[in-house]
């Protein structure tokens, strides 16, 4: 008795404002995108811990989530050359050998991809156009320690297109019925205002 049954999940904030030009980390999109695909799923959390920050930040819409992930099963049949296609198209980085998120390498029949949401970087080896196996690996010695069924590879930022920014808000992923429990409220609604005043003083200079 007294267990905790509850599950929790975190929102983070973007280290910048997305009118600086300069994009979030991969590693705090991919738990954004976490939180949004888990949503999806009809997973929600619990309890979601964020911040207004996180709120007023603009994320990827979540009909260009749905449309950008994609779903890959061992068995599946898929020529190599057309998933490489897709990673590209889907924001991954292609180099050498994979060692950090959202990059992409090739060599021989398999593709190394490092999804933003994922922990670890998976290995994928093809068996002519057949997905043979779908391994986590460590990308410091590269070597790999499980085995998957399924990879879900969603974008590898929050940008729709290109160098377009979000549109989506974190609101639209949450049930209607939830309760929200502000810590803070003074100073969370004096941030607010703060960061609106910085957003539009960006997008008047930027013009």
């Amino acid at each position: 008795s007294g267990e905790c049954t509850n599950s929790f999940g975190c929102f983070p904030a973007w280290e910048s404002l997305p009118q600086d030009g300069q994009r979030p980390q991969p590693e705090i999109a991919g738990e954004r995108m976490s939180l949004l695909l888990t949503c999806r799923e009809n997973r929600c959390p619990d309890i979601l811990v964020t911040s207004i920050q996180a709120v007023m930040q603009k994320t990827i819409s979540l009909s260009n989530l749905d449309r950008a992930t994609m779903s890959l099963d061992v068995g599946e049949d898929i020529p190599l050359e057309e998933l490489t296609k897709q990673l590209m198209q889907r924001g991954y980085h292609f180099v050498p050998q994979v060692t950090a998120s959202t990059e992409a390498a090739t060599r021989g029949g398999i593709v190394d991809v490092w999804p933003p949401t994922e922990l670890y970087p998976a290995r994928i080896e093809f068996f002519g156009t057949q997905v043979d196996s779908i391994r986590s690996f460590d990308p410091t010695d590269q070597r790999s320690f499980a085995r998957e069924e399924n990879l879900r590879i969603p974008p590898a930022s929050e940008w729709e297109s290109g160098d377009i920014p979000p549109s989506g808000s974190l609101l639209d992923a949450l049930p209607p019925t939830g309760t929200w429990l502000m810590i803070g409220p003074e100073s969370q609604s004096q941030n607010a205002s703060v960061l609106e005043e910085m957003a539009k003083e960006t997008r008047a200079t930027s013009h």
